[in-house]
């Protein structure tokens, strides 16, 4: 059986990410992708990576870009029939046509969802099914890091939509482990640097801090039930993404169905946009 041709368009953190998690599940055939020669060529340098020749198909495109400039992407991949996997974004545009576009089609699009695939929060959720904290009462979570610390070149959040890019990422996973969020209400500084969100997770009441000013990276969560309190530093572990990489394939070959869908994603975004 041939090898899949994969393509990544756009070579920041994430972009590299997906390179080496194809190149951990055994994958060669991997063609690049981004507005900046001098990157494009850098990545290059590595064996079995090409860069993207025009007119060329492929099985599956990973659409690593900055959100703001992904919808030209995600539409070309539909129309020319090819499966997309898209990373965590903060805007609508262009999925209410993807999802139009893709009636009939037996394509898949799959919008980022890595903490789905976090060893901890699969142990959460089985915790809270157990019903060993009791009635769930309320939510404190609180995501932060130091963007300079942070590095990678990609001050464009800030300058874009500042703290609030990290607010699908962490709702999408808040909400598998607490349900839909049935209302929303959130602040955030002029800067951008830090909002507060109030979310209702069906009778939950929840509380969201992100911000971009955290000397210390944190991801605390605090659960209050009727029976227990749980704290809870949340890691990010590098497999949670080779995992996810592995679903997106697995889905393509028909082994499962990817765990998040442009219809979801849309609702979630619509809530991160109405955020003040």
């Amino acid at each position: 059986m041939r090898d899949k041709d994969f393509l990544i368009i756009g070579l920041g953190s994430m972009g590299r990410r997906r390179i080496k998690n194809l190149q951990e599940l055994g994958h060669e055939n991997i063609f690049v992708l981004d507005t900046l020669d001098s990157i494009k060529e850098e990545v290059c340098k590595q064996p079995n990576i090409q860069p993207h020749a025009a007119g060329y198909s492929y099985d599956a495109v990973f659409i690593c870009t900055p959100p703001r400039v992904r919808k030209a992407y995600l539409l070309c991949c539909v129309e020319d029939n090819e499966h997309c996997f898209i990373e965590s974004g903060y805007y609508t545009d262009g999925i209410p046509e993807a999802i139009k576009a893709l009636k009939g089609k037996q394509l898949i699009v799959a919008p980022s969802c890595s903490m789905l695939f976090n060893p901890a929060i699969k142990a959460l959720k089985k915790k809270l099914l157990s019903g060993e904290l009791g009635e769930i009462i309320n939510v404190l979570y609180h995501s932060g890091k130091y963007l300079p610390d942070w590095g990678h070149g990609e001050d464009f959040y800030v300058k874009d939509i500042g703290a609030k890019y990290l607010l699908p990422f962490e709702l999408s996973w808040l909400q598998y482990l607490f349900g839909e969020a049935a209302w929303t209400s959130g602040l955030g500084r002029k800067d951008k640097t830090a909002y507060n969100v109030a979310f209702g997770f069906d009778d939950i009441m929840g509380v969201v801090t992100v911000d971009l000013t955290s000397r210390t990276p944190i991801r605390r969560l605090l659960i209050n039930g009727s029976e227990e309190q749980l704290i809870v530093d949340i890691d990010i572990p590098e497999q949670m993404y080779r995992d996810e990489t592995k679903a997106f394939l697995d889905a393509i070959d028909g082994g499962i169905d990817f765990p998040n869908t442009l219809e979801k994603e849309l609702t979630l975004l619509k809530i991160v946009e109405e955020i003040g």
